[in-house]
């Protein structure tokens, strides 16, 4: 018997929708033949959201306590018509977030009132603090961009624009790691030689992230993609003890501040103010052995404080005593009519 069951509705490509329905009639039968305590419930940002409600109300029917765990942005910063209608569908379910920030502006902006959510940051799925020592002795400026998807969404070249700011003060190194298609390398190539930055493609870094994170003396994560929440990229950085500067998105300031950076307000404040915080960090031996030793600190406080939210989730999940189903029944036919169109 599967105690507790794990229902993902994650993946954003239309021809998966084929599979993912086939998976959804399994869940449903596994949910209406077994006899599961609590459902664990993975919520992601694309189409999927559609196939959530059978299972969710299939979950309320039988009186199961529900946790549905949210890992995108999207319908956090703009209204989505999917989420209310899931809301309705389990109103006593726990929803769980990746920082409180998040947590705040989904409930504002859905009217969601209880139960209280709960919190859970990506930290601990990093390992434990390995601060390394800055490899390189050199006197290039080093400034680092990672992502393993959406480069340009997430801020490659508005990185790679203050690598060439600050390359008219000191010279300056943009080493970037992650997959690039032709056309965006090509493109990379281009502005950095125009921007006088040294470039260096690392290409996937999937065994060499230490030898990566290492050398930099900071990452770029200036990132504005929709479903951005976290990036676990910012926490692998703090965890070698690089420091990180990005934009405020979601939990971004959280994941990064006090210690482990400087998060700005806007893409126009990150290309004004980052260069002037590098070259004041570099310009010291003294500024950048504490930077280092601030970013680990940071990333021990949200690995401790991701370790204890694991922990107290595990908790709710075990604990025995379901949940009274609600007394007033919708069925999927009113929700789909209660859809805005």
């Amino acid at each position: 018997m599967q105690r507790y069951p794990l229902l993902g509705m994650g993946g954003s490509l239309v021809h998966r929708l084929v599979a993912r329905t086939w998976s959804s009639v399994s869940r449903l039968a596994g949910l209406a033949t077994g006899k599961p305590d609590a459902v664990y419930f993975s919520l992601e940002s694309n189409a999927g959201k559609a196939l959530a409600l059978p299972l969710l109300l299939l979950c309320r029917m039988r009186g199961l306590r529900v946790f549905v765990h949210h890992h995108g942005y999207s319908y956090v910063r703009k209204h989505d018509n999917l989420i209310p209608l899931i809301i309705r569908a389990v109103p006593d379910a726990v929803h769980i977030f990746q920082c409180e920030k998040m947590a705040i502006e989904f409930d504002g902006r859905y009217s969601r009132r209880a139960p209280a959510p709960l919190t859970l940051t990506n930290a601990f799925l990093v390992a434990q603090p390995r601060p390394q020592p800055r490899s390189l002795d050199d006197a290039s400026i080093r400034l680092g961009f990672m992502s393993g998807s959406h480069p340009v969404e997430k801020g490659l070249f508005r990185a790679l624009t203050v690598a060439g700011s600050t390359a008219r003060h000191h010279p300056t190194t943009f080493e970037v790691a992650g997959p690039l298609d032709d056309a965006t390398s090509k493109e990379l190539s281009k502005v950095a030689h125009e921007l006088n930055v040294e470039l260096v493609l690392w290409g996937a870094v999937r065994e060499s992230k230490a030898a990566f994170f290492s050398q930099l003396d900071y990452l770029l994560f200036p990132s504005t993609y929709r479903n951005e929440t976290q990036g676990i990229v910012n926490l692998e950085a703090l965890s070698y003890g690089t420091p990180v500067l990005g934009i405020d998105q979601c939990c971004v300031r959280e994941t990064i501040e006090p210690f482990g950076g400087a998060v700005f307000e806007s893409e126009a404040e990150f290309l004004a103010r980052a260069p002037a915080t590098i070259l004041s960090t570099v310009e010291s031996t003294t500024a950048q052995q504490r930077s280092r030793t601030n970013a680990t600190k940071q990333f021990s406080s949200q690995f401790d404080k991701s370790t204890n939210e694991l922990a107290a989730l595990l908790a709710a999940l075990l604990q025995p005593t379901p949940l009274v189903p609600a007394r007033s029944s919708t069925s999927a036919r009113q929700l789909a009519d209660e859809r805005v169109n």
